[in-house]
């Protein structure tokens, strides 16, 4: 599994920019040829059939590449669960951006300890924010290592840790957890956790929808599911 410390190298590192768009096409491709209509997401009475989330993620991407970013930048997500979380994020690996999911019931502190090794070249903090930015004239040139997540976990310190997932690495572990949890197409998952924790991520989003199943994202006061 190729992983790196959220502290990148300083040595150059082969950056293979199409890797994350193949992984977004693995993760929807069995849900698309199963039904493209049938429900992908659902989130506060909302669904997004695979079509739809597949074709979300590629808007997403171009707006992306509007402001002119693109392999090697990146970008922070201070988002709660809800139906552009999924899409922004496909839509950033889709581009090649590194990307990160922060959860918004960060404190300040424990927030900003985050934000530092990520470096990012743009904080999305509403999930509409992306689409109402205007063009930029000039945009920083791209130094993280190429396309992947960068997860949090926790080491024996206790302290959130930074790992970078490369594509390669996240495909192979959504395949794992797709066959240890037995996911099945007609399965419907509910993401009940902060998508920040990369076994939440992992676990009740990615490998759902690599099996064609449903995502039930569950809003703070959502009872239902």
């Amino acid at each position: 599994m190729k992983v790196a410390e959220a502290g990148y190298p300083s040595r150059k590192i082969a950056v293979d920019e199409d890797s994350g768009a193949r992984f977004v096409a693995a993760l929807l491709q069995r849900g698309l040829s199963d039904g493209p209509q049938r429900p992908a997401i659902i989130c506060d009475g909302e669904v997004l059939s695979y079509e739809e989330l597949g074709r979300a993620s590629i808007i997403v991407a171009w707006h992306f590449a509007r402001l002119g970013l693109s392999a090697g930048h990146r970008l922070a997500l201070l988002l709660p669960p809800g139906r552009w979380l999924l899409p922004l994020l496909l839509g950033a690996l889709h581009r090649g951006l590194l990307v990160s999911i922060f959860s918004v019931s960060l404190d300040p502190q424990a927030r900003a300890f985050r934000l530092a090794p990520l470096r990012p070249d743009l904080v999305l903090d509403d999930e509409e924010q992306l689409f109402r930015l205007p063009e930029r004239p000039t945009v920083s040139a791209p130094t993280a290592p190429g396309p992947g997540l960068l997860v949090w976990t926790a080491d024996s310190t206790g302290q959130p840790r930074g790992v970078v997932l490369t594509p390669e690495a996240l495909l192979l572990e959504v395949q794992v957890s797709a066959a240890e949890r037995s996911h099945q197409s007609t399965n419907r998952a509910p993401v009940v956790l902060d998508a920040d924790h990369c076994r939440i991520l992992i676990q009740q989003t990615f490998a759902p929808l690599f099996v064609g199943a449903t995502v039930v994202i569950r809003l703070p006061s959502d009872t239902s599911c």
